[in-house]
């Protein structure tokens, strides 16, 4: 029974810890911030600026007479911290200390309390597995049109023929023999013209 009163006590003191936090104080009241980032100023009270809720909203609109809710900054009325930042990332990341600007008695304010984020990052891009068509090469005997169609890489008169052979390659030793061999031969035929 002790158990459940210190539960219930608990629960009671976190809520009206929650409600503490969500209700302003006097002395710890927050105003818009007079521009945001981009120096485009607040609007004029109430449909530009207003405290309703817990949430002071905040609208800077690029022309005159535009619709509140295109470039607006939520701030938590109790701690100036910005909730949400509907003003292309341009809003200030927080509200200055001063007097909120208050709701709209017996009007709608512009903006309800409920804090919604509208700039989400999405995926968009999707690996889509595709099927190349593979070419099928022409062998040896098969008519072509260019090398690159035959398997063997040659095209001849319109036939696909085997690679030609290569040249003997030497080893380096064999190339060192050979190099040798035709300075030799290169020697032999001066000197033998020369007398």
């Amino acid at each position: 029974m002790a158990t459940l009163h210190l539960r219930a006590k608990v629960i009671i003191g976190a809520g009206l810890g929650l409600l503490a936090l969500t209700v302003p104080a006097s002395g710890h009241a927050f105003m818009c911030p007079p521009s945001d980032q981009f120096g485009f100023g607040v609007g004029p009270a109430p449909d530009y600026q207003n405290d309703c809720g817990g949430i002071l909203f905040c609208s800077y609109p690029a022309v005159s007479g535009e619709n509140p809710n295109d470039f607006f900054c939520t701030y938590n009325l109790a701690t100036g911290a910005l909730i949400t930042d509907n003003d292309a990332g341009l809003c200030q990341p927080t509200a200055p200390a001063g007097t909120s600007p208050g709701c709209p008695s017996g009007g709608t304010p512009t903006m309800t309390g409920t804090a919604t984020q509208t700039a989400t990052a999405t995926a968009t891009g999707t690996a889509t597995a595709t099927a190349t068509p593979t070419r099928t090469l022409v062998p040896t005997g098969g008519a072509c049109m260019s090398p690159a169609q035959c398997a063997s890489g040659a095209c001849v008169n319109g036939t696909c023929v085997s690679a030609p052979a290569g040249a003997p390659a030497l080893t380096p030793w064999g190339l060192l023999a050979a190099v040798v061999l035709l300075a030799g031969s290169g020697l032999w035929a001066l000197r033998r013209r020369a007398s």
